[in-house]
């Protein structure tokens, strides 16, 4: 009963943004019916446009046997599953869809498909290396190779938020100058690159695993740096410097200060029409387009009166400021944003953000700021420096 065959994956959709593309560290399952203790199955997975082909063998073995006990049976177990890694070194050599078939005694019987497809990711811009920059988790490299087994001639390539000329003259091709093909030296290995050059950079992206070893990565931030930086932040603040062109310049160089806004893209200083530049303009994951006012560390935000706080007169000029902003945006959306280069499709929400101030140091008077509904979202300086000492803690746990 050939359909009752099945393999069981989570998925029968593979997306990637690099060809070819090593298999290891994903799962695959399979149901077999009444196996025995040393059932061997093969999987034959072939490409129906190519003809490229892998294949995924399942080995049945039970461990914990004692010598001389006879070999468990599951006969009138019907239908069983069986998961296992896929083997280090499968590749699927292009996107397509692969014929699933499983070999039998008398030959190939089929049992369905599995797609594997190129997700092409946006190209790198100055705004999105900017973002990049933002995470404190970041990669600054990830590099690719492939090595023929008979010349031992390898390909290497890499991408990253910076050009490396050391990368270069160490015989790694960036990513930009990546030919279209790689023929190694005795003909062997004959690979199409075109995938690897349009869609190396995505792996930049920390959230996108890279567990096998074609791939390397380098990470953009040491602890060392990453505190380096918390302590002239500190030091920065504690001077009271007296305008905040000062911190829009420190923030400007070292944006991993603005690691909680979740950054796709980051423009600095950028165009409000022709009216106004706010000090940062962030795209984030969301969706929300962020209009970042950023003010002195020396404001003081709150007042007290007859035992109540208030906002303080110089908080609420910043709070008005930033709203006259998204006025301008919600009045002229589309001239707006084409103004400062992003795709009106690209933004579901316009939020204000003010940046300013130390947290107080009396409870009661933080407690009363983190519950005002301002209308926009504020941050202290002391918030950001927070942000990026819970990434180290991380790193160093990790």
């Amino acid at each position: 009963m050939p359909l009752e065959t099945n393999i069981l994956g989570l998925a029968d959709d593979v997306f990637s943004f690099i060809y070819p593309l090593n298999l290891s560290g994903l799962g695959m399952g399979v149901a077999i019916f009444e196996p025995t203790p040393k059932t061997k199955t093969t999987l034959l997975f072939r490409n129906t446009e190519t003809l490229d082909q892998f294949e995924i063998i399942f080995e049945m073995t039970i461990t914990g046997i004692p010598e001389g006990a006879p070999e468990p049976s599951f006969q009138g177990q019907g239908w069983m599953k069986f998961f296992a890694n896929v083997p280090d070194k499968t590749m699927a050599l292009r996107p397509g869809q692969y014929k699933v078939y499983v070999k039998t005694v008398i030959g190939e019987e089929f049992l369905g498909y599995l797609n594997f497809h190129h997700a092409e990711p946006p190209a790198l811009t100055g705004a999105t290396i900017e973002a990049i920059k933002a995470d404190p988790m970041a990669r600054k490299f990830v590099r690719y190779s492939m090595l023929c087994n008979k010349c031992q001639n390898q390909f290497r390539c890499y991408s990253g938020v910076e050009r490396s000329r050391e990368s270069e003259a160490q015989g790694w091709i960036w990513q930009p100058e990546i030919p279209d093909i790689f023929t190694c030296t005795c003909g062997a290995l004959k690979i199409q690159l075109q995938y690897i050059k349009k869609g190396l950079h995505g792996l930049l992206n920390r959230s996108i695993a890279t567990v096998d070893n074609m791939t390397t990565i380098s990470a953009l931030y040491s602890r060392s740096a990453l505190e380096e930086y918390c302590r002239q932040f500190q030091s920065l603040l504690n001077s009271r410097p007296k305008n905040e062109e000062i911190l829009q310049k420190f923030l400007d160089e070292h944006k991993v200060f603005l690691h909680r806004f979740a950054a796709q893209q980051i423009r600095s200083k950028p165009p409000i029409l022709s009216k106004f530049n706010a000090d940062f303009v962030i795209l984030n994951n969301r969706k929300e387009l962020l209009l970042i006012e950023i003010e002195r560390s020396t404001v003081k935000l709150l007042k007290k009166s007859k035992n109540a706080f208030g906002v303080t007169a110089e908080l609420q000029h910043a709070i008005d400021q930033v709203r006259s902003w998204r006025q301008v945006f919600d009045d002229y959306r589309d001239a707006a944003l084409g103004n400062i280069d992003i795709d009106k499709k690209d933004v579901a929400k316009i939020r204000g953000v003010v940046i300013a101030g130390r947290t107080p140091e009396n409870a009661a008077e933080a407690r009363y700021l983190r519950s005002l509904d301002l209308g926009v979202d504020l941050f202290t300086y002391d918030d950001l420096i927070s942000d990026v000492v819970e990434s180290i803690r991380h790193i160093a746990a990790t």
